[in-house]
Parts: structure tokens; sequence; C-alpha cells
């Protein structure tokens, strides 16, 4: 019946493949579906880091017409934008920083100790007595208060949509990282501006499909760094790697403030421990297609459920959930049904695809599909409706 329904919906189009940021166990190395969550308190980092504007002589005075020579001099300095996370190790993979296009920024003026920075830096900090912060008007005074300081002046603010498009540098490796804007920001907490990793964040992913950002993930099935990253962190678990990365951010200068603080956090519901969001290739249900949530909310409250309680969990489930994560990265289970072309790999679920799988499982239960090889499953001279190749694989996943 599973590997039937499967089917069913992979024929109306509700079954797809993508990657996407999904929460994944480094310890278990498998995908998880918000059910399999479990919130925990967890102690982790909070930070304050400084984005420094590429250019704001010639961004800034672009973007707000500030002809006054005061402000003139006040381009000499670096104009930081200050934002704020409690996931330092996902930094490697920001792309950019968004701002909420209604909310009005402050440009704000502040002295810091001058120290002198090795000159073996290769990013170009510079040593001034002088800054120019930006950030949330909003979230200022509570800013001001984490960084125990009133030495703040504001000299000019803005909306974020004037923001947009203003390219800073990346805190700690060679890459520029541009201003976006998403209404995802909120007045919360932090500075009203948001570290955007694509490839560690559902939010952050469709920021990133609107601006065509890349997905970058240097955090492998185990929870390590690979090589793409700088040396520093190569080969480094993530949460080893959120000491190193603060340590590095506070040796170049870009690193403005630490604590640390208790939040809910998820963890897994099988081995108690951390997950993270990570992009990897999952098997997808599409609940918004052809009003598939609408018609499981009205299935739902035309069932009697027992215990009562039942209904309002899994209304909630439904009613907010992301596209639904089926796939799973086991070696029991029953199969995920699919095959990929050798030639282009591309997935097939349905038509002659489909109908095999449900006649194996059908006539010799999902052991079937585990003991025969694809060959053997499927009818001789069947074709890769994509590119005519006649090899195929079995998906190696289960639901």
């Amino acid at each position: 019946k599973i590997v039937e329904l499967f089917g069913i919906l992979a024929e109306r189009g509700y079954v797809y493949r993508g990657l996407k940021p999904i929460h994944w166990c480094p310890t278990d190395m498998t995908a998880l579906a918000e059910a399999e969550l479990e919130y925990e308190d967890d102690r982790s980092p909070s930070i304050y880091i400084k984005f420094e504007i590429k250019n704001p002589k010639s961004e800034i005075l672009n973007k707000f017409k500030a002809q006054n020579p005061k402000f003139k001099t006040l381009l000499e300095i670096p104009w930081q934008l200050i934002v704020w996370t409690t996931t330092p190790w996902t930094l490697p993979a920001n792309v950019a920083v968004a701002a909420h296009p209604e909310y009005e920024y402050v440009f704000v003026q502040v002295q810091r100790p001058t120290s002198k920075v090795p000159e073996t830096l290769d990013i170009g900090h510079r040593t001034l007595d002088k800054e120019v912060y930006i950030v949330a008007e909003g979230l200022f005074d509570e800013f001001s208060k984490r960084l125990g300081t009133t030495d703040f002046h504001i000299i000019d603010k803005t909306k974020g949509k004037y923001l947009e498009g203003i390219l800073a540098k990346h805190p700690f490796i060679e890459r520029d990282v541009p201003v976006v804007l998403d209404e995802l920001v909120t007045l919360e907490q932090g500075t009203g501006l948001v570290h955007i990793a694509p490839g560690h964040g559902t939010e952050d992913y469709q920021v990133g499909l609107k601006y065509k950002l890349p997905v970058l993930m240097p955090v492998d099935g185990k929870g390590h760094f690979d090589d793409s990253v700088p040396d520093f962190i190569k080969g480094k678990h993530y949460d080893e790697a959120n000491k190193l990365i603060t340590e590095k951010m506070k040796a170049v200068g870009s690193l403005l403030k630490l604590e640390f603080i208790k939040h809910s956090y998820p963890h897994c519901w099988r081995c108690k421990q951390p997950v993270i969001f990570r992009a990897t290739e999952q098997w997808f249900i599409a609940v918004d297609k052809n009003e598939m949530r609408q018609q499981a909310l009205k299935a739902i409250g035309d069932t009697k459920w027992f215990p009562s309680w039942g209904e309002n969990r899994i209304r909630g489930m439904v009613e907010t959930r992301p596209d639904w994560c089926v796939s799973r990265q086991r070696a029991w289970g029953v199969p995920i049904p699919a095959f990929y072309c050798a030639k282009c790999k591309k997935p097939q679920v349905t038509g002659i695809f489909n109908e095999s799988i449900r006649k194996l499982v059908r006539e010799e239960g999902t052991n079937g599909w585990f003991a025969k090889a694809s060959a053997a499953i499927l009818p001789p001279g069947t074709k890769c409706p994509d590119c005519g190749g006649t090899e195929f694989e079995k998906e190696t996943d289960i639901l």
C-alpha cells in the first residue's frame, strides 16, 4: 500500500527530488522530518559580526545623495553592516546579508579602541579609531545595551530598500557579500540584518532562489567541513568550528561581541543529539500543489480522532509545515521506488517504472527490491524517457 500510494502521488506530480536544506542528523547521518524533532535547551554562542562595506564612498553616496561635507568625511572611515547569529559555523556558507525593505536603518558613528591589526592579514582591514555601524532603528537600543556602551552618535537613517545591492566583505573569506531584501527579517532580536546561507536554512534558501544566490554546502553527512573552506576549519566538526571561526574573526577584527545564550534547539528524536540544517538531495511531497494541504486539512476535520488531542497535533503539522521530506538514509525500511538512469542520472518514478515496482512488491514484497537488480525488475528494452539510456540504478534511500 505504501509503494502503491507513492506511485499514485508520483503519477499526479506531487513527488519531486530536489536540493533543499532539511534537518539532518550528523550522528545518525540521515534526513529528518519536522515531526521527528525534539526541542531542548542548548548553549550556543551569540555573536555580533561586522561585514565591512567595500566602497562606502561611492555606494552610500549613490544610495542616499548625501552631499554635506561632514557626511563625506565619515565616508573615509569603515562602514560596517552589523549582523547577529547563534551559528558561527554556518558563516563559511554565507553569500548575502538580508535587510527588510520597509524597516528604518540607522547609521551610527562609534568610537572604538585603536588596535594594531597584523600586516599579514589578507582581507584589507584597516586600523582606525572610528567606524560607522548600520543596524535597524527598532533594535538599536537593545544593540547598544548588548555592547554595553552609549558612545554612539546617529548621523542619518534610511529605509532598508535603499541598502539593496551594496557589497560588503565576508568577515573572514575573500568573498563579496551583497545586501538583499526580504520580509523574513524581523525586529524580535539581533540587528535587523540577517546572515544568509541558502544551504543552511529554509528561509535562506527561498531568498537565494529569488536572488539566484549560490547554495554552498561545505559540511558533510557526519558534520565535518570539506576542502572548500579555509584551512583553519578543514576537516573540523561544525561544533568545534564554532570556536575556531569566532577566534578567527576576533583576530581579523570582524567580531564585535561574543556571549553565550541558552535557547530551544532541535534534536534528533532517535539519538537525542543536536541536528543541523543542511542542503542535500532528498525526496519531497509537494503539499501545496493542487491544494493538497487544503484537502488534507478537510480530511482531518472529517475524521474522528482517538484520543481527541491527536487531531490538533496532526492539524498543526499540516497547516504550517513546508514540503514533506519523505526520504531517509537508512539500510532498512520500505524502499523509495525510484530508478536513476545510468547515463543522464535523472530519477524515474512514473509510467513503466512505477508499474514494474508495484508488480514486484505485490508479488514478492519489498525484499524483491533489495534482492533483484534493476534489469531483472524492469521489462526488457526499457528506455529512459529523457535521454534514451537503457541502464538503470535503484534508489538506495527508504521512505
